[in-house]
This record gives C-alpha cells, structure tokens and sequence, in this order.
C-alpha cells in the first residue's frame, strides 16, 4: 500500500493555492493576461516555501489546454502531467548531479527543437548553483537569445553563488519565508481534510518548527500524525518532535534572573533525564532571550517574534522587571558559549559551571541611572560634598562623562575630613605629623646642598634623621659617632648653608639617637594606627557613606591626611 506525503499530496494546483508568496504570483498572473512572459527566471529562497512548486504552476500555465482567466487549471491532462513529472515538455533538472559543461552542451541541443505537445519547452534547474563556471558559460549564449518556445526557470538557495552575467539575463523573484499564521492556517485546512484533531497551540508549535518552510511544517504534522494518531494532544506533538518543554527555558531564564543557582541545576539535572541535547537547550535559551531583548526595545514585539500571546505576555512582564543591560549580558555570554559547547568533550559541566556563574552575576546596572543616583546623592550632600561643584564644568554633563561615577567613588573615599562632617563626626585623636610635615623642607635642604656640589656633606646629611627642622633649630640625629664628629668639624659650614636657605641663623643640634629613634617611630605608628583606625569607623557610621555604599557600591579604600 503506497502512501502519498502531505507535502506532495497538498502541492497547490494553481497560483491562488500558493501561500506566503503573492509578491511572486502576482506579476507572474499579469505577465500571463498580457502575454509578457520573459524567457528566463531565476526563483531564489530558502527550503520549502515554493520555488520548484511556482517553478511548475508557471510551466502548467504555459502549456494549459483548457481557457481560464488565470491559468493554470490544474485539471486538464497537460496539468496533470507537469505536476506528476511526466510532462515531455518540462524538464526539471538537478544542478548538482548534472553540473558539467557536456551537460548544458547536451541542452544547448534540444533547445533548438520544438514543444512535442504543449506551446512551450519549459527547463527547471534546481540548485543551478552548482553548476560549473564551464557550464555557465556554455549555457549564456542559449540564455540570452533563446529559441521562443523555450522557458528557464532557475531555482536556488544560494543566489549569491549564481554568476552576475547569469543574473543579468533573468527575471529574479526572491521567496521570503512565510508566516506563521499562514503556516498555521494551511496546516489547519489540511488537518481538517484529514480528519486530523490537533490544536491551534500543537500546529503552532509545529510551524515554529519549521522556520518558515511550508514543506518542512506538513513533513513534521506527518511525523505527528504517525507518532499520536488522528488524535494529537499537545504533550505528544512536544515528545513526537523531541522539543524541550519551553516552560523548562523560561523557569531556567528565570532561575538565571533571580541569582537562584540551584534551580538551575535542576532544570539542567531534568534536561539531562529527559535525554535532550544540552547545546540545543542553550540555542533555545538564547533563543528566549532574544525574544526577552525584543520585548524589551520594540513598541509591538508581535510583530517580529512568532510566538503565542500568552507567551507574549509573560516575556513584556519579565521584561518590564529587567533592565536591558541585564538581559543583553545575558544574551551575549549564552551567545558567546555556544561554540565552547560544541568543543567540549563534558558539555553538561561545562553548562553547570557557566549557569552558576551567570546566576551569581548582580544585576546590571544603566549607567544612567547610576548617574541620576549620583546627582541625587549630591543634591542631598550639599555644597561641601567632594564633587557637589554647584557650578560643572561649561559643555560637559555627568550623563556623557563615563568617569563621573568612578571619580566621585574614588573622591568619596579618599577624603577623610569633609567640611560637612566635621560637625557630625567625633573628632579623632590628634595625629604627630612633625616628620612628614618637616621631610620635605629638608629635602628641599639637601637639593640644595647637593646642587652645591658639596657630595661628601650631603652624602652624610642624607642618612641623618631629622626631629626638628624650623628656621629657629634644627636638630639631627646620626647612627655613628663617626658621622657626628665629621658634622661637628663642618658645623659652622653647615650652620652657615642653614642661614643661607632659611634668611636666618637656626640652632644646631646633633646627636646619636637610633634606638631613640626606633622608640619614637614605633610610638608614631601605633598613635597613627589608633587614630586612623577612629577616623575609619567614624567614615563608615557617616550616614553620607552609608548612602553612598547602599546607591553605588562605595567602598573605603584608604585614608590619604591632608597633608598628603
């Protein structure tokens, strides 16, 4: 018992049938009532959505027997011919298997003969891309000035690999892809005729499948057909297909969403169970997101995602929760993963680690509105705030300065006593800063003191230590003996330099002080230690920080004094 394929059973007879493409039977119609069929047509999509089909309806038009306003009528014996593939007059032949140049010199020489029965020799080349660049060539001549009882009809799916001097002498229809609703209306009509009970959602799934090719939609309802029977629910259109349940992708989006790592793990521990490929759950979760990112930036999402309006629905109110920066560095590490998926050889650790990390990533914040927190922060800050400048800088805004946030993070951290807190914190311990203050005048000495090229003194002035270095005294402390006695035999040189760099005659002291010194400095760290360790937590409990933690992940850094 033969049994005939839906997607040959249900060819359209006539161009009325053909669904999706009335762009290309439009004209054809036209150029049919006025007579101004061209001799040469290059008909160029994707995979099933009626190039070979129109390819023959235009070929049965031709050749109709039978006087209609719009031909073909699908009924006569030239129809019944052509759309059976015995017709002698119409040759349908595959570019891939016969492509060489003796082949299209073979055609060369049956063009020049007449029609056996219709008006018109019609030549089908499917996939005439691959032809060869000998074959193209051969055949241009016999495509240009063809015989008037001879047709071509080129088909492709690849009209990029068709040479420009082929192009230049054909007619070009491009197919698009047909739309969903479409599909579904057809699927329906042919279900109906069947005597097939399957839901709108089950064909609608099934033509989602297809992507756009009609012959693909009827090949799957007849896998559907053959899985359930005349009864399909929509559980077994899932199963019979092999889909992944789209409520396991949109619970994983979720789960990713919500930082919920281990619901991810279980949607993936029921992905594995269920036996299905894990890359191809990463395609449909891109897949998601990109619907989610569409939602997200167009006014009519429906328009450009083909997808039920309950799923319509629950993606604008994930996506209305959802900044679009969060759901595009979703989009992104999903998209970019794809082909280490491929390459690995333990796909389903791979998968695990890279859904941890993206569940545990915060969400990603606009840096406009990062900016509008900082201003509002600043507002209530006030004048004596580090960046509250109430007059900015003439042609630059905070919204086109990408730095405005890092700076006012670094600026509040590294300021320790604001004008504007010093009413509020508690005023910390008194810090020595004697020597800090002191080293740079003396170091301003000792340039220039060896600008003078005085080597031998400045060379020992540089080991000194210096407790006390005003214009009235200045007091010195050596690690040797030796280098005291040598100062002391230079003390008049010395103190006269003194004179020179401050006006004035200060008082010298030397001496030997190291454990002195030891003594004094460890007093110093442990007086400054206490007191920067007051200033911190005074910094921390200022509600200004708190603020500015808790709106933009302040942190303190370190305490830079003033004097720094």
């Amino acid at each position: 018992m033969s049994y005939l394929v839906l997607a040959r059973k249900y060819r359209p007879l006539v161009f009325t049938d053909v669904v999706g493409q009335e762009h290309v039977t439009r004209p054809l119609i036209n150029a049919l009532k006025i007579g101004r069929v061209a001799h040469a047509y290059l008909f160029s999509g994707t995979r099933g959505v009626g190039k070979t089909t129109v390819a023959r309806l235009l070929s049965m038009a031709l050749n109709c027997q039978t006087e209609t306003d719009q031909p073909p009528c699908g009924h006569c014996d030239t129809c019944n011919e052509i759309s059976s593939g015995q017709a002698i007059d119409v040759f349908e032949i595959d570019g891939a298997s016969n492509r060489g140049i003796d082949e299209v010199r073979e055609l060369r020489e049956t063009v020049k003969y007449l029609p056996s029965k219709g008006s018109f020799k019609v030549y089908i080349i499917d996939e005439v891309h691959m032809l060869t660049t000998q074959a193209f060539n051969a055949l241009l001549k016999t495509l240009e000035e063809p015989p008037a009882h001879v047709v071509f009809i080129f088909a492709t799916t690849e009209p990029h690999k068709v040479p420009a001097t082929i192009l230049s002498r054909c007619q070009r229809y491009d197919f698009k892809r047909i739309a969903l609703k479409e599909i579904v209306g057809r699927l329906e009509k042919i279900a109906a005729t069947e005597g097939i009970e399957i839901s709108t959602g089950s064909l609608r799934i099934i033509a989602r499948e297809s992507e756009g090719s009609l012959r693909d939609s009827l090949s799957l309802l007849d896998q559907v057909i053959a899985f359930s029977g005349t009864e399909v629910s929509d559980e077994s259109v899932v199963e019979a297909l092999g889909l992944i349940d789209r409520a396991l992708i949109s619970g994983a989006v979720k789960a990713l969403l919500s930082g919920n790592a281990g619901q991810t793990l279980e949607i993936l521990d029921q992905i594995y169970n269920y036996g299905y490929d894990t890359k191809e759950f990463v395609t449909q979760l891109v897949g998601y997101l990109r619907s989610l990112v569409v939602s997200k930036v167009s006014q009519e999402p429906g328009k450009i995602l083909d997808l039920f309006d309950v799923e319509l629905e629950e993606l604008k109110e994930i996506a209305v929760e959802t900044s679009l920066e969060t759901l595009n560095f979703l989009f992104s590490a999903l998209l970019d993963s794809l082909d280490d998926l491929r390459r690995a050889t333990r796909p389903r650790l791979a998968l695990e680690a890279l859904m941890i990390s993206l569940a545990q990533v915060e969400p990603v914040q606009p840096l406009a509105e990062l900016v509008s927190r900082m201003e509002t922060l600043l507002e209530s800050a006030g004048p004596g705030f580090p960046g509250s400048d109430p007059k900015p800088s003439p042609g630059v805004s905070p919204e086109h300065d990408p730095g405005a946030v890092e700076r006012f993070v670094s600026e509040a951290s590294a300021q320790t006593e604001p004008p504007l807190v010093q009413d509020t914190f508690p005023a910390p311990a008194p810090i020595n800063r004697s020597v800090p203050e002191r080293l740079p005048r003396w170091s301003n000495f000792l340039s220039s003191i060896k600008e003078k090229n005085n080597r031998l003194l400045f060379s020992l002035l540089e080991k000194a230590e210096t407790r006390l270095f005003t214009p009235e005294t200045v007091e010195l402390h050596f690690a040797t003996k030796a280098e005291i006695n040598f100062i002391k035999s230079n003390q008049d040189h010395l103190v006269d330099l003194l004179n020179e760099y401050f006006k004035t005659r200060p008082k010298l002291k030397i001496d030997v002080s190291s454990n002195e010194a030891d003594s004094l400095k460890a007093n110093m760290s442990d007086e400054g230690a206490n007191s920067n360790k007051k200033a911190e937590e005074a910094i921390r409990n200022h509600p200004m920080f708190k603020s500015a933690s808790e709106l933009l992940g302040a942190r303190l850094i370190r305490i830079i004094p003033n004097d720094e």
